[in-house]
């Protein structure tokens, strides 16, 4: 067992291109409006003034809509490039439509704007995962960064062992 490779992992940060999304694409993006924040309120008995905490902030700078669709994008090509799972390409269309608005969901545009952004992302991952269609490949967050770990699937390991070892 210790001369095959068990897992290997790679580790990328999709901040810059959920970030690049939402900047060149949001007017297209359905993102729901969080409901405006109930404070919690600190009451000062000496007076009749309200306190808001300040270090609660209206906006959020995390592109939390981008990074979805960069998790869905990443999710769809482990998938599309599976040898147990007989999926095509269009799978990746209709996560992106997803996530827009009613009227540009299937505008060849905008997704083709999308797919121009997310274009480095799929090289990266596509020359990680490699033309083996049976390594077993898992996608996982960790903080802000997407993990993909590849390993060998045992079944094929062991039957090839037993092939060999009959011949």
């Amino acid at each position: 067992m210790s001369d095959i490779e068990v897992t290997k992992a790679f580790i990328f940060s999709p901040i810059p291109t959920a970030q690049m999304i939402e900047d060149k694409v949001g007017q297209y993006l359905n993102i729901v409006q969080p409901k405006p924040k109930e404070f919690a309120v600190a009451e000062n008995k000496y007076t009749d003034a309200v306190i808001k905490p300040t270090n609660i902030k209206e906006e959020s700078i995390y592109p939390a809509i981008g990074m979805e669709i960069v998790k869905a994008f990443v999710d769809r090509l482990l998938l599309i490039n599976s040898g147990w799972l007989n999926v095509g390409g269009y799978l990746i269309r209709e996560e992106l439509n997803k996530h827009l608005l009613q009227e540009y969901q299937n505008n060849d545009e905008v997704l083709s704007l999308l797919e121009s952004i997310l274009f480095e992302v799929r090289i990266d991952v596509n020359q990680f995962i490699g033309k083996d269609k049976f390594i077993m490949h898992f996608m996982r967050t960790r903080r802000y960064d997407i993990v993909i770990e590849k390993t060998i699937d045992y079944r094929i390991y062991w039957y090839n062992q037993n092939v060999i070892n009959e011949i």
